[in-house]
């Protein structure tokens, strides 16, 4: 562990153990830098500091200093931060004061023993100090807590313990699942806003299905989302092998597994995905969510027909549930409206596979509905596909539904690739025509006549006017 060659690498770092040498007391480096120095890992550009002076008069100087932006954490708390961008990513230098008499205290109120490693910045030998054992631990890659209370002090860190073991590779020991479950409740009473911080991270792993099914099982995923209790234990009938919580868990596994990395050399796929839905969330983080919550609607949709079970309608239902459930996180309106148009059109699919003659008019319709986020939609429907392995789900179903989707993939590839075409006419000329006020209809016109343009049947103006009088003229058409 070259400790000096990577703290060469903090940007500024100069500066701030200039300013630190101005002042009394020691200012500590802790944290994730030295625990990713320690296991040879990419430098983290988050970087903690705990200091044994004033840290809001300190903060602020140093934010002055590189011109950086000064943000209040937790005033109460003492925490502060300096962001600054750097080479085009924005870097964080967060600052504490001490929260205990010495910094050995200090150690046992944060999260996990492997992140309590602290280097004096003023030290002219860099010499990394441990008083927790948190060596040992990372030799032997195990998440144990830096102390007892630690959970309880801020619940939070269940989250962070989570995205630790999956991101880190690491162990979760007895002590700490039993820690977990015993404060797993305290959750609810953590502000929403940095729940909805810790999930997202969670989202950006790999492998997150297993983080999920680990969560899950200790209780702690229901304390988040309490609709997912009414999905345990609902059986899906012979379609299906799962119950509708399992089938889930394992559609966000062969998402994770099998669908994603099937089209890891498809640029036309994986230019979507990395595409930003929001400021908070990429495409592919929305898919993901909308997978693990494509079936929430079924509990509220299921009855029995004879010998038949059915969900009619889960696919509706399912879109206004996940709207309360990521309302109540404080996740963006646009992020929730992408999860809730997923959920809602993820049996599209479906019902394009059921065409025995499936038309270019239906596959075009099946783009209009979806657009922007096709791709998404196909992919779920995959995602679905593989999790459902019923004993009537027949191998020829099975071969036919995963043609159809990457014929309707190649033909969307194909639909964004081709000149958009000029809309030839426009809600005033259709009002015109059929002497009708504005009113839903008019959609319903133009939609039409979009559709006939891209299939290439109409192509002039005074064809599409035509055309709107030859099928919603009097007598009236609803269509």
């Amino acid at each position: 562990m070259d400790i000096k060659k990577r703290i060469k690498l903090i940007p500024y770092f100069p500066r701030l153990r200039s300013l630190a040498k101005k002042r009394n007391g020691r200012i500590f480096l802790v944290g994730g830098f030295l625990r990713d120095v320690f296991l040879g890992r990419p430098l983290n550009y988050d970087f903690d500091f705990v200091l044994e002076c004033a840290a809001e008069d300190f903060s602020r100087q140093f934010a002055d200093i590189i011109k950086g932006s000064f943000v209040v954490i937790d005033r109460r708390k003492r925490n502060f931060r300096v962001v600054k961008k750097y080479k085009g990513r924005f870097i964080n230098y967060d600052f504490s004061a001490l929260r205990a008499e010495s910094i050995e205290k200090d150690l046992k109120k944060r999260d996990l023993i492997i992140n309590t490693l602290i280097l004096d910045i003023k030290d002219k030998d860099f010499k990394v100090l441990d008083f927790l054992g948190a060596e040992k631990n990372l030799d032997e890659k195990v998440l144990n807590l830096a102390s007892e209370k630690v959970l309880e002090d801020d619940p939070l860190r269940i989250l962070r313990v989570f995205y630790f073991k999956e991101a880190l590779g690491f162990k979760m020991p007895s002590a700490t699942k039993d820690a977990i479950v015993k404060n797993k409740t305290l959750l609810k009473r953590t502000a929403k806003e940095r729940v909805k911080e810790e999930f997202k991270k969670i989202l950006g792993l790999s492998a997150c299905h297993k983080v999920f099914s680990l969560m899950d099982s200790l209780g702690v995923l229901e304390e988040i989302f309490p609709e997912i209790r009414e999905m345990k234990g609902i059986n899906q009938g012979s379609y299906h092998h799962l119950d509708v919580w399992q089938h889930s868990l394992e559609s966000l596994k062969v998402l994770e597994k099998e669908v994603l990395p099937g089209f890891s050399h498809d640029e036309f796929v994986q230019d979507y995905l990395c595409l930003s839905n929001s400021k908070e969330l990429s495409k592919q983080k929305i898919l993901k969510l909308s997978t693990l919550f494509h079936d929430i609607g079924k509990p509220k949709a299921k009855a029995n027909t004879g010998k038949r079970t059915i969900f009619y309608r889960h696919d509706k239902i399912g879109s206004e549930i996940v709207k309360v459930m990521l309302r109540r996180l404080k996740f963006s309106a646009k992020d929730i409206t992408a999860v809730s148009n997923l959920v809602f059109w993820h049996m599209l699919p479906v019902f394009l596979v059921d065409n025995k003659h499936l038309s270019r008019r239906q596959v075009f319709r099946f783009f209009r509905k979806t657009s922007p986020d096709t791709i998404a939609v196909i992919l779920l429907s995959l995602a679905d596909l593989g999790a459902t392995r019923g004993k009537a789900l027949l191998p020829a179903r099975r071969r036919r539904h995963k043609k159809v989707m990457r014929d309707v993939l190649e033909e969307y590839r194909a639909y964004l690739n081709n000149k958009p075409v000029r809309r030839i006419i426009n809600g005033r000329d259709v009002m015109r025509v059929l002497k009708i006020p504005p009113s839903p209809k008019v959609g319903r016109v133009l939609g039409y006549i979009f559709e006939q343009q891209d299939l290439g049947a109409i192509k002039t103006k005074q064809q599409a006017l035509q055309e709107v009088k030859r099928v919603f003229g009097p007598p009236f058409k609803k269509r």
